[in-house]
C-alpha cells in the first residue's frame, strides 16, 4: 500500500497544475517554491507596523540565488530575456530590516 501511495504522488507531481512546492521560511516571509518551474507558487508574510515604520531606504538591486533552495533560479537565468523580475515579498515591506532587504532580492522571491 505504501508503494502505491508513492506512485500516486509521483504521478500527481507530473500533472500540470499540481505543485510539489517546497516550503522555505525566511526571516519575515515564507516561500512556497516549485522546483519544477524554478519559481515560487506563492509567498506569504504577516505585515507588521515595524516593517513599514522606517523612512524610505536607498534600494540596492542585488539579486541573488536563494541559499536555502538547492538549484534555485539564478539572476543570470534572466539576462537577455527582457523580463523584469517582480518581487513577491515587496521591497517596501522589507526595507526596514537589514535581513529582509537582502532576502527580498533572492530570485526565488521573483516572478518575471
Amino acid at each position: 500500500m505504501k508503494k502505491l501511495i508513492y506512485i500516486i504522488i509521483a504521478l500527481m507531481a507530473g500533472c500540470s497544475g499540481v505543485s510539489m512546492a517546497q516550503t522555505v521560511k525566511h526571516h519575515h516571509y515564507t516561500t512556497y517554491y516549485n522546483a519544477k518551474l524554478r519559481e515560487a507558487d506563492s509567498v506569504s508574510w504577516d505585515l507588521t507596523p515595524d516593517m513599514v515604520a522606517c523612512e524610505n531606504q536607498v534600494r540596492k538591486n542585488v539579486f541573488k540565488e536563494d541559499p536555502l533552495i538547492p538549484k534555485s533560479a539564478l539572476p543570470k537565468d534572466y539576462v537577455g530575456t527582457h523580463y523584469d523580475l517582480g518581487h513577491l515579498f515587496s521591497y517596501d515591506d522589507a526595507q526596514c530590516d537589514n535581513i529582509d532587504k537582502v532576502e527580498c532580492f533572492y530570485v526565488s522571491n521573483m516572478l518575471p
